[in-house]
């Protein structure tokens, strides 16, 4: 429980940062260049409803909420992909499991917020997906999703 306490009070900053790129690139011209994962940020969000993307000079920003489950688990940012073939990107938040055997029986609610940056073009697609949640899709036109 005082795990708990401390996500939400604190939250994680994850910052990961690469001299070429992330991800599957066939080709193109959009390169992920950095991407950023923090937690416990004060969203506007509740854990059913769907993330939200908006698009920024280069940057790709996603804030949300979605459930991890007991306290074995905790919040886990799978590295962003981008797929040049379909021009999409990918996000994928997760959970994983401490190893342990006994766990805190509650349900544990994370609020995030991810930040992706690339080297040219926005993708033209970028699908949000929560583990326990929802699936969300955005374009690039349209800047910020409710």
């Amino acid at each position: 429980m005082k795990r708990r306490s401390l996500l939400a009070s604190t939250g994680m900053l994850i910052s990961v940062s690469v001299s070429g790129c992330l991800g599957n690139l066939n080709s193109g011209s959009t390169v992920i260049t950095h991407y950023e994962f923090e937690t416990g940020v004060d969203v506007d969000k509740g854990m059913n409803d769907d993330p939200a993307v908006s698009f920024e000079d280069d940057e790709i920003h996603v804030i949300g909420a979605y459930g991890i489950g007991n306290a074995c688990y905790s919040e886990h940012l799978a590295e962003p992909s981008y797929d040049a073939e379909r021009d999409e990107l990918q996000i994928r938040l997760t959970r994983q499991h401490s190893g342990s055997d006994t766990c805190d029986e509650l349900f544990q609610t994370v609020s995030y917020r991810v930040v992706v940056s690339v080297d040219g073009d926005l993708p033209g697609t970028v699908t949000v997906t929560e583990d326990m949640g929802e699936e969300t899709t955005a374009e690039s036109g349209f800047g910020l999703l409710p």
